[in-house]
């Protein structure tokens, strides 16, 4: 049975405790008001689907867009051509973790901007 963590909360969980990996923080389900405050101290925002979930469009992606941080997405299909029309979006196949690695470090050798774009294209 899920909980509300999600289906691999705690396989992750795991994983991080088994490989002592110190600057991995799962905090669980926030509250809206406890996300907002991570978003505010957040420099990239991160979502990956697995190859099988290819034509889906997750709704994080909408929420990530509107904080106008940048977005690395490992996926494909539908959710790729979303981030192709934003700023500060970045593609990678899924579970290539070399090319995940190489972009989030390009990312941060950048000044990090918010986009205005991105905050109008979701509101509009």
């Amino acid at each position: 049975m899920q909980d509300s963590n999600g289906a691999e909360f705690h396989k992750v969980k795991e994983f991080v405790k088994t490989n002592n990996l110190q600057n991995v923080n799962l905090t669980g389900k926030l509250q809206w008001d406890e996300i907002l405050k991570y978003y505010e101290r957040s420099k990239i925002l991160f979502v990956q689907l697995k190859e099988n979930f290819s034509m889906a469009m997750p709704s994080k992606l909408y929420e990530y867009a509107s904080t106008g941080l940048p977005i690395v997405y490992g996926g494909k299909g539908e959710a790729v051509k979303f981030i192709e029309r934003l700023e500060n979006g970045y593609v990678f196949k899924p579970s290539n973790v070399e090319k995940c690695k190489n972009l989030i470090s390009d990312i941060f050798k950048q000044d990090i901007k918010i986009s205005m774009y991105n905050r109008k294209f979701i509101e509009a």
